[in-house]
């Protein structure tokens, strides 16, 4: 799980500004950066620990996608894909572990970075 290489959300890549116009919280957008971070630093203390110490057996993956849904909240979807990336190859890795636990996670992470993707690639719907 300790991938020093990989490509992942570090919390430099918070200090962005928040686009008004993608911001669509009901707080103000300094209260989702502030949480995000908070997510951030969980993430990071579950990184590169034994999934055995974990708090619960999924607890670094659903930090992650807790992480990214404030980011994608904040319009930030490329930060987005980043978390989601990670979170699919946390649970990957458990499965391999443990093959067909966690299938369905698997499938929604995969769902959700694909969304994140399509967002990321500004092919967004106009209407649903």
């Amino acid at each position: 799980m300790n991938e020093p290489d990989a490509e992942v959300v570090q919390p430099a890549m918070l200090k962005r500004p928040v686009d008004s116009a993608r911001y669509g919280g009901v707080v103000r957008p300094d209260k989702t950066v502030r949480w995000a971070a908070d997510a951030l630093k969980q993430v990071r203390q579950l990184r590169g620990r034994s999934p055995d110490t974990w708090p619960t057996p999924t607890a670094l993956p659903e930090s992650l996608d807790e992480l990214a849904k404030l980011l994608t909240e904040l319009g930030w979807d490329d930060l987005a894909c980043l978390a989601r990336r990670e979170e699919l190859a946390v649970y990957r890795t458990l499965s391999d572990v443990q093959p067909g636990l966690f299938a369905d996670q698997i499938v929604h992470a995969l769902a959700a970075l694909r969304r994140a993707s399509w967002s990321a690639s500004g092919m967004r719907k106009h209407s649903r």
